[in-house]
């Protein structure tokens, strides 16, 4: 199976991959029908031993800032990386403005398939542990940035993520190892990933279509959902620590980085299917040259 990531067209939504089951059409200021109540129980069946991160599951004991710095003139509250300010009086008064609001404290730096398979089931996964990514971060991070509005965020969404069903065929099909079977180590851990997948995009594909659009909620679970692409980050077949040198820096400090500083050719036995790798790079090249 190629899992291609080729956009939909946004007037008929008709899938050209197996990307969605209940793929709906985005109109602004649509009269949306929607049962909270079925969705909120829906949703917390499907996800109730999913990752959250405000729960169990994800070590959040070190968000402690209100306020970061990213760079120079890159100011952000901790309730949303995803929005930035030239001062941090600006974002103070943001941050503040979002905390009154009961908003949850998020981090751009998400889990990755890496920090799946090198965390035991039990444990909760750790910010710290996400291996060595393919495409920088900063990518993922600068796209969200500049998505202003709830369809910017969906066109990111339909061209670059790909379905719970295309990511469980990539993981116990097209990079299964050549013996046939994963350890059981890692089969378990894998379990784990392919589910939380599931749980997440399962949450988010409704928030799309909803009449008042939680606009922050839906770039971080877009977030998670780009950062736990199978292609993503290599060295996930094993439990082994990745090299110190895999996990450099991929040029993320760099003012104006070419698509070469934020890409990492991985070994060449990090993935079996090289046809999957191709689009995941296709995809995510193209979505370097929109925003840099």
């Amino acid at each position: 199976m190629k899992a291609e990531r080729v956009p939909m067209q946004f007037s008929t939504f008709i899938p050209q991959i197996k990307r969605s089951r209940q793929l709906m059409q985005i109109e602004d200021n649509r009269d949306v029908a929607i049962n909270q109540a079925k969705l909120a129980q829906a949703i917390k069946k499907k996800t109730k031993d999913t990752f959250s991160l405000t729960k169990n599951k994800v070590n959040d004991l070190s968000i402690q800032f209100k306020v970061e710095q990213r760079r120079i003139g890159e100011w952000y509250s901790s309730y949303d990386p995803y929005t930035i300010f030239p001062t941090k009086r600006e974002a103070v008064v943001y941050d503040r403005k979002l905390k009154n609001a009961n908003r949850e404290e998020l981090r751009a730096r998400v889990p990755t398939l890496y920090t799946y398979t090198h965390t035991k089931p039990a444990n909760k996964l750790s910010f710290a542990l996400q291996g060595p990514h393919t495409a920088a971060h900063k990518i993922i991070l600068k796209a969200l940035v500049d998505a202003k509005t709830v369809v910017e965020v969906f066109k990111i969404f339909d061209e670059q993520i790909l379905t719970p069903n295309d990511v469980e065929e990539v993981i116990f099909a097209d990079e299964v190892p050549i013996s046939g079977t994963y350890s059981r180590e890692l089969q378990e851990r894998l379990e784990r990933y392919v589910k939380d997948y599931e749980g997440y995009y399962d949450e988010l594909l409704p928030m799309f279509k909803t009449t008042n659009p939680d606009l922050i909620k839906i770039k971080h679970l877009t977030n998670i959902l780009l950062n736990m692409d199978p292609y993503a980050v290599y060295a996930w077949k094993t439990t082994a620590k990745a090299s110190h040198a895999s996990l450099s820096g991929k040029g993320e400090s760099l003012s104006t980085p070419a698509w070469d500083d934020l890409f990492d050719a991985p070994p060449s036995r990090s993935f079996r299917s090289s046809d999957n790798f191709t689009s995941f790079v296709d995809a995510r090249k193209s979505l370097f040259d929109a925003h840099f």
